[in-house]
């Protein structure tokens, strides 16, 4: 069965090896603009935080526990008790970032949490609710079937204020 991407092109449904994928779940933002005590990414979403829905459509695009580092900063000792709580302690790692300076910056301080040299490192908000395990797939498939460097999912809105820029 094949699929049919943005620019018409057709993808096949052989994925990546999953043992060479690592995911990185950015989560120590402070959410200010939420102007909340709850730390964003644990507000619920239908019974669950965000971060679970986001930790929950990684795992259901193959990429285990053991291979998902959670980025943490503000309030951090919340989203850890969050973690361990909803997900059973599964294993995931946990990188903090004492000093917010971008996504960018979030990303790095991951590397030392991330096991040996994967061919692909997944990217992931953890306010991102609505991600869905078929979406992180689509995302993984096409990104190794085009040998890119770097693969994105991004949206146009007709108001995009209050949203990051690509």
């Amino acid at each position: 069965m094949s699929s049919v991407l943005a620019d018409g092109a057709e993808a096949s449904h052989s994925s990546p090896p999953r043992e060479t994928v690592t995911a990185i779940v950015l989560a120590a933002g402070s959410g200010t603009r939420m102007r909340s005590s709850l730390h964003k990414v644990l507000h619920p979403v239908v019974g669950r935080t965000m971060l679970w829905h986001v930790l929950e459509a990684v795992r259901g695009a193959g990429v285990l526990p053991a291979a998902t580092v959670i980025v943490v900063g503000d309030r951090a000792e919340q989203v850890v008790a969050s973690v361990d709580k909803d997900r059973e302690g599964a294993g995931y790692a946990f990188a903090e970032q004492a000093e917010r300076l971008g996504t960018g910056h979030a990303t790095l301080v991951a590397r030392p949490q991330v096991k040996g040299n994967p061919s692909t490192v997944l990217v992931a908000y953890g306010d991102t609710p609505l991600l869905q395990a078929s979406t992180v797939e689509r995302l993984l498939r096409t990104h190794h079937e085009t040998g890119a460097l770097v693969t994105l999912v991004t949206g146009v809105l007709d108001d995009p204020s209050g949203y990051g820029r690509i």
